[in-house]
């Protein structure tokens, strides 16, 4: 379910060296908002209030600050060619919250697969840029100023056969 700091770092690592493909797919929005979605329904089911869909773990009830912290350092050379400061955090954050669940904490029980659509949607080539309280690809957004509405819609399927549905 978690994967090891190392694997997970591995993982960063490998998705920082792959190529950021240029124009937008309806398909990059669907991911963006599944995440959304994961993190308005952890936020309401572990009765927590997140800052943003950029939140700190570290800001969670009962969490090793110091283990996280050390974690996040060494993942900064990692993620130091990827320009894109949006996508860093969020991939940071991915393996943090992997280190979280390797300790046992109760919140990622409730949502373990919650960065799942972000390393899809980065291993697909997409990034995004934050504009007027959107997530911008492109010539396409996701409106994020209520993203906690998210939370109440049905999950999205981001299998790859949906998600080359959304793209014809």
């Amino acid at each position: 379910m978690y994967e090891s700091f190392a694997n997970a770092a591995e993982k960063i690592r490998v998705l920082c060296t792959l190529p950021v493909r240029l124009g937008w797919r309806i398909s990059d929005g669907i991911l963006l908002k599944e995440y959304v979605r994961r993190l308005a329904r952890l936020e309401e089911d572990a009765s927590v209030r997140v800052s943003s869909i950029f939140f700190n773990p570290e800001d969670l009830p009962r969490i090793d600050v110091a283990q996280l912290s050390s974690c996040r350092e060494a993942l900064r050379p990692l993620t130091v060619d990827l320009e894109n400061a949006y996508v860093v955090k969020l991939l940071q954050n991915y393996v943090l919250w992997n280190v979280m669940g390797e300790s046992g904490h109760w919140m990622v029980a409730l949502q373990p697969d919650l960065f799942a659509p972000i390393l899809k949607m980065v291993a697909r080539g997409a990034v995004f840029m934050m504009h007027h309280g959107e997530a911008a690809f492109d010539g396409f957004s996701v409106p994020l100023l209520k993203w906690r509405e998210l939370g109440q819609r049905q999950p999205f399927e981001i299998g790859d056969v949906a998600l080359s549905v959304w793209d014809r």
